[in-house]
């Protein structure tokens, strides 16, 4: 049903890793999807993926806070079994982000701006030494005057399923990834079951507003946010946001190890940013896109 579709989506729809550096020295990478929008470098996102990278500051100052708290003890007269064990006594958060890097096509390709819309998790950034040779083709968005149809076939793609392997060099501040299997894209299809709308106050305006998210009878898999959700001409919907677990009140007894289980049931269902919250803010942004005709009115 998609074959054709997939074949238009796929050359622009490419994958992101996302590896980080933690202040207890371990290494995380995860991976996204994302979408070339157009010749000028400008991709399409999930905003989420920045979360992290916004921390560092703060991050920062509560190392230095904890780091100025253990020289405070090791400067005291006291024995060293009572500094490990003050030392020991102070807050230390496994998870400090130390360093955090965005590879984008696995290459060289650098942001040069980044806008963030947090509300409909929206994110479009501007690379730089982007190759355009590498796409042959653009996103075409469905028109938001179309008509939204509960029950038409969906399809979301993205990375899911990548294996990575990477160092770093702390003195430098760089990450190398060693090794990475990258599995082919992965299609995911479902239907549009229902638009979701959901609140949200703009921390700085203050302002609230209710963003439209279109929602799919299939889950997102980890590595897809970002991605596009299309129908079968091509044309995209929304891009994946979020997966939402909803309870459908029966837990069935398992055996697990020989021992009797329950174990409850849910239906997992995907959730994208509706195409009206991405060109919104790609008009805002004033960054250009292809936007499929809007459909003839059906004769009465």
């Amino acid at each position: 049903m998609f074959a054709d579709a997939l074949e238009t989506v796929t050359p622009y729809t490419k994958m992101v890793l996302i590896p980080k550096v933690l202040r207890n020295g371990s290494i995380e990478i995860g991976s996204a999807t994302f979408i070339v929008l157009n010749s000028d470098g400008w991709v399409l996102t999930a905003a989420h993926l920045f979360k992290e990278a916004r921390m560092i500051e703060l991050h920062e100052k509560e190392w230095e806070e904890y780091e100025r708290k253990i020289a405070e003890i090791n400067a005291r007269r006291i024995s060293n079994s009572e500094k490990k064990r003050q030392i020991s006594r102070v807050p230390k958060n496994s998870k400090w982000i130390e360093e955090i890097k965005f590879l984008w096509f696995g290459d060289k390709a650098e942001e040069k701006q980044v806008f963030v819309d947090d509300g409909a998790d929206v994110a479009l950034v501007k690379l730089d030494a982007f190759d355009t040779a590498k796409i042959s083709n653009y996103p075409i968005f469905k028109h938001p005057s179309d008509e939204f149809r509960p029950g038409t076939s969906l399809c979301r793609l993205g990375y899911p399923f990548v294996e990575i392997v990477a160092t770093a060099d702390s003195a430098n501040k760089t990450i190398s990834i060693e090794r990475e299997t990258q599995h082919p894209l992965f299609p995911l299809d479902g239907i549009y079951t229902r638009h979701l709308g959901l609140r949200h106050v703009d921390q700085i305006t203050n302002i609230e507003r209710e963003i439209r998210f279109v929602e799919t009878s299939s889950p997102g898999l980890k590595g897809q946010s970002g991605g596009p959700i299309f129908d079968v001409t091509g044309h995209i919907w929304a891009i994946q946001s979020f997966t939402r677990s909803w309870p459908l009140g029966f837990a069935p007894i398992a055996l697990h190890e020989n021992k009797k289980v329950v174990e409850p049931q849910f239906l997992n269902a995907g959730y994208g940013p509706h195409v009206q919250e991405i060109l919104r803010v790609l008009d805002e942004r004033r960054v250009s896109y292809d936007l499929a005709p809007p459909s003839k009115p059906k004769e009465e």
